[in-house]
């Protein structure tokens, strides 16, 4: 009796784990192989849980493993995981130039188009208590210790020792001095950048006030002058854009910056080599006009 008694609760046990066993087969067959929305139980482990909690614990690992050979959970049909932390695309500012140059009829002599690259603290290699570069603004202005003031487009033909080469010379920062001829476009309400010029440079104040671009996601510069009569031809080897800023603790309003600042320094610029996308160095003589612009976008 007692041996039939316990074949009998066997019998009974092995019936309800076939009963389980084929209730998830069931629900994977029929259900969602890719399971329900993230946060919420899929109805296929609900139903390895209960088989868990209802039968023998051989019958439990057998109820609980049954989902694991799921398409989706397939070692072949898996699909890549994101990597951790998302995304790791950079955000970066592009500075989009154009120089057209004209004879005194009008004719167009040449035109440039080109990128530059921003000025950044380590590339200039200023230690100074104030360093000033294209990064360092950005992350002040962002910050909110500084405001913007004047800018100013240098084009230039710099005395270096050695000249960089190549589709990819790197951004021309600092290459401003006496030891260069310079064309210096300020900015034309810049009260104090305008009252005198130093050294060989030639300055123009015809440089218009910073715009938003029509798709508000940009910022232009632009610029027209006719290089003087009595100018030698001068070849632009270098272009660089140069900023102002004021501390908020000096000024309040940008307006104010613009009116007061004379230090500027450099943001972004580039060397002309004429290789790859870089082009070559236009050279302009006295009587032709030089219509300057630089887009500053992000992404």
């Amino acid at each position: 009796m007692k041996l039939n008694v316990q074949y009998d609760a066997l019998g009974h046990i092995a019936r309800r784990g076939l009963q389980l066993a084929a209730l998830v087969a069931m629900v994977l067959a029929v259900g969602n192989p890719c399971g329900a929305q993230s946060g919420t139980p899929s109805t296929a482990t609900q139903v390895a849980k209960l088989a868990a909690t209802s039968s023998t614990p051989a019958q439990a690992a057998t109820a609980v493993v049954a989902p694991a050979t799921s398409p989706m959970n397939a070692p072949g049909n898996a699909k890549a995981k994101p990597p951790a932390g998302g995304s790791r695309e950079g955000i970066k500012i592009h500075g989009h130039w154009t120089i057209d140059v004209r004879n005194p009829d009008g004719t167009l002599d040449k035109h440039l188009d080109f990128e530059n690259g921003l000025c950044t603290l380590s590339s200039i290699g200023n230690t100074g208590l104030n360093p000033e570069a294209g990064d360092v603004d950005l992350a002040t202005l962002l910050f909110g210790s500084t405001i913007p003031g004047p800018w100013q487009i240098a084009l230039n033909s710099p005395v270096i020792p050695t000249f960089p080469a190549g589709g990819t010379p790197g951004p021309a920062c600092g290459v401003l001095g006496a030891n260069s001829n310079e064309f210096i476009l300020n900015q034309s309400n810049a009260t104090g950048l305008n009252s005198g010029c130093v050294g060989a440079q030639l300055c123009f104040p015809v440089l218009s006030p910073p715009v938003l671009t029509a798709s508000l996601n940009g910022v232009l510069l632009a610029a027209q002058f006719t290089v003087p009569q009595g100018t030698s031809n001068t070849t632009i080897t270098a272009v660089q854009t140069n900023l102002g800023l004021c501390l908020v603790s000096q000024v309040s309003t940008s307006a104010a910056c613009v009116s007061n600042q004379v230090a500027l320094g450099p943001f972004s610029g580039t060397y002309l080599t004429g290789t790859g996308a870089v082009p070559s160095p236009p050279t302009v003589t006295a009587g032709q006009t030089v219509a300057v612009s630089v887009q500053y976008s992000f992404q």
